[in-house]
């Protein structure tokens, strides 16, 4: 059959006088293994505390700190001290729900050899829900460095080694452990898992500081996974959250307001300038608006995690899956539900600017949102257990 007869129809390709059968489920985009890796821990105290589903949708869960001090000296003179008690914290968690439709026709079954596409969707639902859950677990990580409190700046800073700035701005043999031991000294070795961009991945393989990792198939034969260790850490490719371009801002040449830009006005100078978005732009200030655009210095982010680095709980929806039949237009649906927790441990959510009972993208990214987890003692959860650090480099 010649192209003249091959048609499209739903954006499925298929044979207009209904000859073949459809082709193999093209593969994965990606592989979700940051989402399978064990970042994630369950906590009891967020399942108990959304359990009862009657519609609670933010709460504060406690937190036991530890014990800390030195003991006196016992020799039969001195006399205790004041006595020791554990700290405890509390720490805010919201839940993220998220929805989706999914739309198949009849026409489509019909004219594909009876090629049933619902349930080709029904079999991706899995990664399609890994893929979100993972884009928001990152959303929700770089959120956690643009917390604007002092102990979030703190975290921010002690937890960022940025070598982009350097003569040798790529990632070196030493780099690693460097950003690991200036993020959490001693407690360094809790880190597992590496979320960098395939251009530094592709530095680490030239400079061979990664490590494949292997398997013996079914005829005990050793054969390599396409997936790598680096100084023993699960090593995940991820470009799209990974890779950064400084934003310039220049002066509009516009004279009229263009539907759907972004304009900013410009306030300080120097090291303290700042550019804040225009909620309502108006035509007769126009003159003072700026626009922002991706410049040419390109930096990659590479992120670190330990195991049960967030705390997580599935709460689930009332109705999960749904399927609906709109017999008028020959066509079937499935709708799907889904309501988590997912939190850093040690980093509390405000819900400081946050409209509806469900954060959006932009509000989980917003550093007003979150917090360091604040003791009873008034002290900030120590940074050090926090099991998230990053690197900033060229490469």
């Amino acid at each position: 059959m010649g192209e003249e007869n091959t048609g499209i129809f739903n954006k499925k390709y298929f044979n207009e006088k209904a000859f073949g059968a459809y082709y193999d489920t093209v593969p994965k985009e990606r592989l979700n293994l940051l989402i399978k890796s064990g970042i994630l821990q369950g906590n009891k105290e967020i399942r108990n505390l959304f359990s009862t589903q009657t519609g609670s949708v933010y709460g504060v869960i406690p937190m036991v700190g530890r014990l800390k001090g030195k003991p006196v000296n016992y020799d039969g003179k001195t006399k205790y001290d004041n006595g020791k008690t554990l700290t405890t914290y509390k720490q805010g968690v919201v839940v993220i729900g998220r929805k989706d439709k999914f739309y198949e026709d009849d026409f489509t079954y019909d004219v594909t050899s009876k090629k049933d596409f619902m349930s080709q969707v029904a079999d991706q639902l899995a990664d399609y829900w890994d893929t979100a859950w993972e884009d928001i677990l990152m959303i929700i990580t770089k959120a956690a460095f643009n917390i604007s409190t002092d102990a979030g700046k703190e975290f921010a800073t002690k937890h960022t080694y940025d070598i982009s700035g350097e003569t040798e701005a790529t990632i070196a043999e030493t780099t690693l452990n460097t950003a690991l031991q200036k993020a959490c000294g001693d407690r360094r070795r809790k880190f597992a898992v590496v979320v960098a961009n395939s251009t530094v991945v592709t530095n680490l393989e030239g400079k061979k500081l990664v490590t494949n990792l292997r398997f013996n198939d079914a005829n005990g034969i050793e054969r390599e996974l396409n997936l790598y260790t680096w100084n023993g850490k699960v090593l995940v490719e991820y470009d799209a959250v990974t890779e950064e371009y400084e934003i310039v801002y220049t002066k509009t040449s516009d004279t009229a307001l263009s539907t759907g830009k972004t304009y900013y006005t410009k306030s300080g100078s120097g090291a303290s300038v700042k550019y804040t978005v225009v909620e309502n732009p108006e035509v007769a200030n126009i003159g003072t608006y700026y626009e922002a655009s991706e410049g040419e210095n390109v930096k990659y982010v590479t992120y670190v995690f330990g195991k049960g680095a967030f705390d997580y709980e599935d709460i689930g929806a009332k109705v999960p899956h749904e399927m609906d039949r709109d017999a008028d237009n020959d066509r079937d649906y499935l709708y799907e539900r889904q309501r988590k927790v997912f939190v850093p441990h040690g980093i509390s959510y405000l819900m400081e600017n946050q409209v509806t009972d469900s954060p959006t993208d932009e509000e989980l990214l917003d550093g007003a949102n979150w917090d360091l987890v604040k003791g009873s003692d008034g002290q900030y959860y120590n940074h050090k257990e926090i099991a998230i650090a990053r690197i900033i480099s060229k490469g």
